[in-house]
């Protein structure tokens, strides 16, 4: 099966070549930071998550050449919003590299509600609002976050403060509890495993993947 890679479909990436998939190209290329806030509606239920994504600096300094339009020497929000409608739908071949599991169950993210961009300390940032395909309750049902490429071109890593916050309920409503990844590979070796992912038999993006574990219930 055909697919791209995502940062050759991935605005944050543009100007950069995606190699052959192969052992040589069979490890990160990209470093995003990730932090995520878990929002609450009515009755407590979780309908959506908004995903922040932070570029490293070498990729962003490639994104942005071209991109002050006004020359005025700043990047500005309104500068690099544009691209932001593209990007949202290039990320959702690979789930918006978010995975929400409700015990076995797999709850899809299927449509972005609200998107935005901004430029921070020489870093691009992407923040995603994403719907969940069902409302998810964490006070009785066990709820862990993934945030991954499944292809693994993109390394995902949970910023180191506040990775996910919660929102539309109190703060001390919610626990959160991070695990750290298996990085086991399952025995398949890293370049078999990113051919694999690639046919939707496997994620080594997976593998290296926190688990981030949200345990809810009456606030004090």
């Amino acid at each position: 099966m055909s697919r791209t890679t995502p940062t050759a479909c991935f605005a944050f990436a543009l100007g950069l070549a995606a190699p052959a998939i192969g052992p040589a190209g069979a490890h990160p290329h990209v470093w995003v930071s990730v932090s995520a806030v878990v929002e609450f509606g009515a009755g407590r239920e979780v309908r959506s998550i908004t995903v922040r994504y932070t570029l490293d600096e070498l990729t962003t300094a490639v994104l942005i050449e071209g991109l002050d339009t006004n020359s005025n020497g700043l990047f500005e929000r309104e500068e690099l919003k544009a691209t932001a409608a593209e990007n949202a739908e290039s990320l959702s071949e690979f789930d918006y590299f978010v995975e929400v599991r409700v015990g076995e169950e797999r709850v899809n993210t299927p449509e972005v509600t609200a998107y935005d961009y901004s430029y921070e300390d020489g870093r691009m940032v992407l923040a995603l609002q994403l719907a969940l395909a069902r409302a998810i309750d964490p006070a009785s049902e066990d709820v862990a976050i993934r945030l991954y490429d499944p292809t693994f071109y993109v390394l995902v890593e949970l910023e180191q403060e506040n990775p996910l916050l919660v929102s539309g309920v109190a703060a001390d409503f919610c626990r959160v509890i991070i695990s750290p990844p298996s990085r086991s590979g399952d025995g398949v070796s890293i370049s078999d495993a990113v051919l694999q992912s690639f046919d939707g038999e496997y994620s080594i993006g997976r593998d290296y993947a926190d688990v981030v574990a949200l345990s809810c219930g009456v606030s004090g």
